[in-house]
């Protein structure tokens, strides 16, 4: 929302749909090809509910990027093997884990440990789900 501020484009709740799996994915996406009305690209919370994108887009013979662009979070296995290959969010599950079992650790050493917030470094990965539309 802060980007499309930044930006001068205008927000509505209309383009928040919940999806967070593989078969929301297919059935949230299913609704917008029906209404007639594709946006330029759908960014998912994770890359299965970017596969149930796919597949539904395919379905209905919707070319990606040509038609619409479709991003992903997580850069898991399913990123490399969705056709065409998942542009993503990298968001290093690795550091994620590290950082938790860390807190955890400290947390039951100490038992006083405050509230954290850590920030863990993530990574596009633009692959060719995506098209630049600058």
């Amino acid at each position: 929302i802060d980007a499309l501020k930044k930006n001068n484009i205008p927000f509505s709740d209309k383009q928040v749909i919940k999806a967070d799996n593989f078969t929301e994915g297919k059935y949230e996406t299913e609704k917008i090809v029906k209404s007639g009305d594709l946006p330029d690209g759908i960014f998912t919370v994770n890359d299965m509910t970017a596969a149930g994108v796919i597949h539904t887009l395919k379905r209905h013979n919707i070319n990606i990027p040509e038609q619409i662009s479709v991003f992903g979070f997580t850069n898991g296995l399913i990123s490399t093997i969705t056709d065409p290959p998942l542009s993503t969010v990298e968001q290093n599950g690795y550091m994620m884990g590290y950082k938790s079992a860390e807190l955890l650790i400290k947390r039951i050493e100490d038992k006083e440990i405050p509230y954290v917030t850590e920030i863990i470094p993530t990574k596009l990965l633009i692959r060719e789900s995506t098209k630049n539309i600058l």
